[in-house]
């Protein structure tokens, strides 16, 4: 474990604990997820309200996501608006309806 200590800010939180605890049991393990792409087009964060409104669809997004125990895995913002990717089925949080949790 005390190899662990050096790299523990790389490894998430959640997983951490469990190897800690030694109940770690799906690293080797393949499953089934959902991902879900969200584009915000035609969003211009550069205008007056555009950063309003990019904080407003990102806390629907996020409610959205978390209310049926999603993760937010990454979001991007360019020139073409905002870019959402959402995956269901990940560690701690999976369900055997995953797929319908996504939709």
């Amino acid at each position: 474990l005390s190899e662990l200590n050096v790299i523990r800010r790389y490894i998430p939180s959640s997983v951490f604990k469990q190897i800690e605890a030694g109940t770690l049991q799906y690293v080797n393990e393949m499953r089934n997820i959902s991902v879900i792409f969200i584009n915000g087009s035609g969003l211009d964060v550069m205008s007056k309200e555009g950063p309003k409104q990019a904080q407003d669809l990102m806390s629907s997004i996020q409610r959205a996501c978390y209310a049926h125990e999603g993760t937010l895995n990454k979001f991007l913002i360019d020139d073409k608006g905002m870019l959402f990717l959402l995956v269901f089925g990940l560690p701690p949080l999976v369900h055997p309806d995953d797929p319908t949790r996504a939709v």
